[in-house]
């Protein structure tokens, strides 16, 4: 297919048509194929075939719950009903049998999860402390031990299964209380019922002594629980590191402007307005602020964003968010409860995330 500018100025797909109405691409009539796309197209149909026959169906439902006080709740509910039951099979040998029964949460967890598996419960932990990270030109760099890099907990009840790889890095019996200390510097403790391993035996006594189980109202295999990230100690990590990356995408949209004056000789104001033609769609700042199109003391113009002035953090030469700016999912993700359960008639999976959303910058001028 090719791209078609229209007598009226309309930009359309040679095969699929204007944008909106694009013809799906199952009914794009195909009339040529090289020998080697042959090929490779056949192969994947004889796998498909071989491995998943059918394609499972899914439904998915969405509701949102907007209190009067307090963060939005947006509750999804997802069902997979296989029609290969056999591809299930091994998911379900894996898995053992669903309770009601969750992990109580640790004091000074971020993140923790467990699932259920044909030999015990496994389950783990992040707590909220501050990596030792940092952020230089997009990547992120460790300024202390590595060990200390993922502050937390992996354990699991029963048998120690998988788990037992973990084990042959001890030698030494453990001590009155079950700690044992072995290469790397990981810890691990041995309880009734019960195996947790950590690098931080800080972390260690305090996620074991906490171990309880609680009643839900649901049974299910797995469940994941993640925190207020926006509050979080690792925060301005994740936020300079996002930052980064969406101060690209600006600067990516300046770039095609430019481009479009440099090499096609487009006017520099009407950069923008030939942009938003060409690609149907409405050119904003990822950062939050406007392009603009400026001219300097010698009248040379040039296009630049808002966001992207000299300032305190601001500035093209930026690597690390400006002070108050907080990027999206961190300025409203506030929580996530998950929990899913498989059974031979299919997967059904159960979410509440908690949203609220920034108050919009002219609101918050006012």
């Amino acid at each position: 297919s090719r791209t078609v500018l229209t007598a009226t100025g309309d930009v359309v797909d040679s095969l699929r048509g204007a944008r909106l109405a694009f013809v799906p691409i199952a009914d794009v009539r195909i009339d040529r194929a090289t020998p080697h796309e042959r090929e490779i197209y056949a192969r994947f149909l004889a796998h498909y075939a071989s491995q998943w026959q059918r394609l499972d169906p899914i439904t998915v439902a969405v509701a949102r719950d907007e209190p009067k006080e307090g963060p939005v709740r947006l509750i999804v509910d997802a069902r997979i009903t296989p029609f290969a039951k056999e591809n299930y099979r091994q998911v379900m040998e894996k898995l053992g049998p669903a309770d009601r029964f969750r992990l109580a949460p640790i004091d000074g967890n971020i993140a923790q999860f467990e699932v259920i598996l044909n030999r015990g419960r496994l389950f783990g932990g992040l707590m909220d402390v501050t990596p030792p990270l940092e952020v230089e030109q997009g990547k992120v760099v460790p300024t202390g031990r590595l060990r200390d890099i993922f502050v937390g907990y992996l354990g699991t009840t029963g048998e120690v299964g998988w788990l037992g790889q973990i084990n042959r890095w001890f030698s030494r019996p453990p001590d009155e209380n079950g700690y044992t200390v072995g290469l790397f510097g990981l810890w691990r403790r041995e309880m009734q019922g019960a195996t947790v391993f950590s690098f931080q035996p800080e972390v260690l006594a305090q996620a074991t002594s906490q171990l309880r189980y609680e009643e839900t109202d649901h049974e299910a295999h797995g469940r994941i629980e993640i925190g207020n990230i926006a509050q979080a100690r690792i925060t301005p990590l994740v936020n300079d590191f996002v930052y980064w990356r969406t101060r690209r995408t600006s600067l990516g949209n300046i770039r095609l402007l430019h481009s479009l004056e440099q090499q096609l000789h487009v006017p520099g104001e009407d950069c923008k307005t030939l942009a938003e033609m060409l690609l149907d769609v409405e050119l904003r700042c990822p950062l939050g602020g406007e392009y603009e199109y400026r001219k300097d003391e010698f009248g040379i113009g040039r296009w630049t964003s808002t966001a992207l002035q000299p300032g305190e953090g601001g500035g093209f030469l930026a690597t690390k968010a400006p002070p108050g700016f907080l990027t999206p999912p961190l300025n409203w993700f506030r929580g996530l409860k998950a929990e899913a359960l498989a059974s031979p008639e299919g997967v059904t999976a159960h979410a509440e995330i908690l949203m609220e959303m920034p108050e919009p910058q002219a609101d918050a001028e006012k």
